[in-house]
C-alpha cells in the first residue's frame, strides 16, 4: 500500500514539475521541441539551477529515484518572444539539484504553520453540490472546515530556514518546495470519494477538513478582490529567489 501511495506521489511530483518548468522564463515562452537548441540560431546560452526540496515524511528517497525522476525532465528550452513567437535565440539550460528535508525541519514548519492557523468554515469551490435553477441545476460550493495559512508568511519563513536544509536558487534558477503536510487537517482519498459518492441532489455530503494557502490579492483602482483565493495549494513566491511552492 506505502508503494502504491508513492508512485501516486512520484507521479504527481513529475506533473507539477513539468507543468511548471513549461513556464514562462523572462517574459519569453518555452518551446516544446524535444532537442530545441538544434532548431535554434543560438546566440546565447544560460544555465539555470533549479533546486528541487522535498518536505515530508512520506517522500522517500529510497522510492523516489531522482535519478528517473530527472531523465523525465526537459534539459533545455529556447526563449521564444510572446507577441510574434520567434525564438530569441538564447537556450536556456537546466541543472537539477534535488534535497529531501530531514524530520526535523518539517516539525519545525509544521510549528510555524500551527502558530499563524485560521480555522474557518468556508465555501469550497472544489467540493460542490448541485442545487435547482430556474431551468437546470447549477453547481454550489460546499461549505467545508478549512485551515488557512498566510502564503506571504509561509514565504518568508521558507526564505529564513531552507539555508538550514540546502541554499536557495540565487544567481539564475528556481528553487521548488514539495510538501507532504497531511498531520496538518487534510482531506483523505477516501473522504473525497466519499463525498462525490454523495453529491447527489437532494443529499448533503459529509463535510471534510483540509489545509490551504491564502493569497488575496486586492486591486489597487477599484478595491476589487478574487474570489475562493483562501484555497491555494501552490503558488510563486514574490522574492528573487524563484521559489514555487
Amino acid at each position: 500500500m506505502v508503494v502504491d501511495n508513492m508512485r501516486r506521489y512520484f507521479c504527481l511530483i513529475l506533473i507539477a514539475l513539468l507543468s511548471l518548468l513549461y513556464c514562462p522564463v523572462e517574459k519569453s515562452f518555452a518551446t516544446r521541441s524535444s532537442v530545441v537548441s538544434e532548431n535554434v540560431n543560438v546566440t546565447r546560452n544560460v544555465t539555470l539551477t533549479i533546486k528541487v526540496i522535498f518536505i515530508g515524511p512520506y517522500f522517500n528517497p529510497e522510492i523516489i529515484n531522482v535519478t528517473v525522476l530527472e531523465s523525465l525532465l526537459p534539459k533545455e528550452k529556447a526563449g521564444r518572444i510572446l507577441m510574434d513567437e520567434r525564438n530569441t535565440g538564447v537556450i536556456y539550460r537546466f541543472n537539477y539539484e534535488f534535497t529531501f528535508a530531514p524530520q526535523q525541519f518539517m516539525v519545525k514548519l509544521i510549528r510555524f504553520l500551527l502558530s499563524i492557523e485560521r480555522k474557518m468554515e468556508l465555501e469550497n469551490p472544489w467540493f460542490y453540490t448541485f442545487a435547482p435553477d430556474k431551468e437546470w441545476f447549477i453547481s454550489k460550493p460546499a461549505k467545508i472546515v478549512a485551515s488557512i495559512y498566510d502564503a506571504e508568511s509561509v514565504e518568508g519563513w521558507l526564505i529564513e530556514h531552507l539555508n538550514e536544509i540546502d541554499s536557495l536558487s540565487e544567481n539564475g534558477g528556481y528553487t521548488f518546495v514539495i510538501m507532504d503536510l497531511r498531520d496538518l487537517p487534510s482531506v483523505t482519498y477516501e473522504e473525497i470519494r466519499a463525498f462525490l459518492e454523495a453529491r447527489t441532489f437532494g443529499f448533503i455530503p459529509p463535510s471534510v477538513k483540509a489545509h490551504y494557502y491564502g493569497i488575496n490579492r486586492v486591486d489597487f483602482d477599484r478595491g476589487y478582490k478574487l474570489k475562493f483565493r483562501e484555497f491555494a495549494v501552490g503558488w510563486g513566491g514574490q522574492s528573487a529567489y524563484g521559489l514555487l511552492i
